[in-house]
């Protein structure tokens, strides 16, 4: 596939990054991604979109299963959860229409809560798709600007310290790490010594 990332979630395995589209496989069978089975097969393949009614979504950026009861979903400008399995009883539903997560490793799970970065900052949302809320009030600005899919992001979390680190990295090898400390609330610039 031309997909560029993916999760598993319900024992499906999810893909995208090729186009506008959420590819779930068929439950149990990964390989599976036939579309056309019976609405009433409840196991069946699917595709869909991070959109309301007959919109048509944004490419989604980033998918991040937790517990197998959600997955949440967004674009470089919304955030989604889906709750239970879309092919049953679950549900799509917008979380904002202005915050979204800029790229699929630019998150971080702690138990039930996730950090990411988005266009304008870090934020943390619940599993759920509740508490939504911004982390930082200022974001540097090399942070602001980043050209996806030019360069990668990434983040990890430091237990000891606690902080996030956000590494970026860039096809022409100008790669940067910056560190959030939850007690300064600040962002700090990290060099990065090449071996």
């Amino acid at each position: 596939t031309n997909c560029t990332f993916g999760a598993m979630y319900r024992d499906r395995l999810c893909m995208s990054g090729q186009d506008n589209a959420i590819y779930m496989s068929r439950q149990g069978v990964y390989g599976d991604f036939y579309a056309g089975a019976e609405v009433s097969d409840q196991q069946r393949a699917l595709a869909f979109q991070l959109s309301l009614s007959s919109d048509i979504g944004a490419a989604p950026t980033a998918m991040i299963p937790c517990m197998d009861a959600y997955l949440i979903c967004a674009t470089s400008r919304s955030l989604w959860v889906v709750k239970g399995d879309p092919a049953g009883d679950g549900t799509l539903q917008r979380i904002s229409e202005t915050v979204g997560i800029i790229g699929s490793k630019a998150w971080v799970k702690i138990d039930s809560t996730i950090v990411f970065l988005g266009r304008d900052g870090l934020y943390q949302v619940q599993a759920d798709g509740s508490g939504l809320k911004p982390l930082s009030d200022v974001i540097p600005d090399e942070l602001q600007t980043i050209i996806v899919p030019t360069t990668v992001v990434s983040m990890g979390y430091d237990h000891d310290r606690p902080a996030f680190h956000i590494y970026l990295r860039t096809a022409d090898g100008s790669d940067t790490h910056w560190v959030y400390e939850l007690a300064t609330e600040s962002f700090w610039p990290m060099r990065l010594q090449n071996s």
